[in-house]
């Protein structure tokens, strides 16, 4: 079971450990209304942070064209897979990241979260102008030989319809590749809901095959902080995994992105330490929540 590891840093030698991590982290797309939080401005120390932590595998969110040529070139040593949402070449990319001396890219794709997933740009009819995407990507640990399937998008911020619409494609999909082979199932991303959504809820509930679905992040209490700015940050980042998977050893730890110099994006990213076939344990929740509590987001 995962183990909530607060802001805790992790020591190398403690990395030395885990066999397989990853990361979700909402990037903020480059706009000139961000002032000097603008990603021109915060894309060096989002970089240097992220090779810091230099995950097996990172599920991007809110990356633009324009974004996504500096971030690969300041990520020497990662593959990159996704495409744009739009049919302009423009949008946003759900882009999936990956260390390649760690793991071997197996097979991918993307589709959109639309009646039509298979067309590029579609999108639904009762949504926001931007067509939403999911990357899914399989990989083989280098060091293990096990292989796994990671999902990583970004759901529609104004329509719940659609939120709940485009969440069904990606479970339709997921389970189409899970007939194909079992293998564990990662599913991360901005989904635009708190944990007292309804779809939070059918998340939980929906069974894909013969498992269900499990929140390892459940104690994290919130992601989204807008740069700092909110008294109330709110919980809208997730890492789902098959419940089978889920009953392994994990470490789940919040990447905290407004220390510093400066944030480097208005959403805290979640890192997610996998021992593959190793047995975990059920964590006390009340002992998680008070080490969170205790390095709080701020109250501005």
């Amino acid at each position: 079971m995962a183990r909530f590891m607060g802001y805790t840093p992790i020591s190398p030698d403690e990395r030395k450990l885990f066999v397989i991590s990853m990361l979700t982290l909402n990037v903020r797309i480059q706009t000139v209304l961000d002032g000097s939080n603008q990603f021109a401005h915060r894309k060096d120390r989002m970089i240097r942070r992220l090779m810091e932590e230099s995950p097996d595998v990172i599920g991007f969110q809110e990356v633009l064209g324009g974004m996504l040529g500096p971030i690969r070139q300041g990520m020497a040593g990662y593959g990159f897979i996704g495409l744009p949402s739009k049919r302009n070449g423009r949008g946003e990319y759900t882009a999936i990241a990956y260390r390649q001396n760690a793991v071997e890219l197996v097979d991918s794709g993307v589709f959109w979260l639309s009646g039509q997933p298979e067309k590029a740009g579609s999108r639904f009819f009762l949504q926001s102008m931007d067509p939403r995407s999911c990357t899914w990507a399989e990989f083989k640990d280098l060091a293990s030989g096990t292989r796994f399937r990671y999902f990583n998008t970004h759901l529609d911020h104004l329509s719940p319809l659609a939120r709940a619409r485009g969440a069904r494609v990606i479970f339709r999909h997921i389970a189409q590749l899970q007939r194909r082979e079992r293998l564990p199932i990662f599913w991360g991303g901005d989904f635009n809901f708190t944990p007292m959504a309804g779809l939070y809820s059918e998340c939980l509930r929906q069974v894909i095959g013969e498992e269900r679905l499990t929140d390892v992040t459940d104690a994290i209490p919130s992601t989204f902080h807008w740069f700092g700015a909110m008294k109330r940050p709110m919980k809208l980042d997730y890492i789902f995994v098959d419940e089978k998977t889920a009953g392994d050893a994990m470490e789940v730890e919040l990447l905290r992105t407004d220390e510093g110099s400066g944030c480097i994006s208005d959403h805290h990213g979640i890192r997610l330490n996998w021992h593959p076939g190793e047995p975990g344990r059920e964590p006390e929740k009340a002992a998680l929540l008070e080490a969170y509590s205790g390095s709080a987001v701020p109250a501005v």
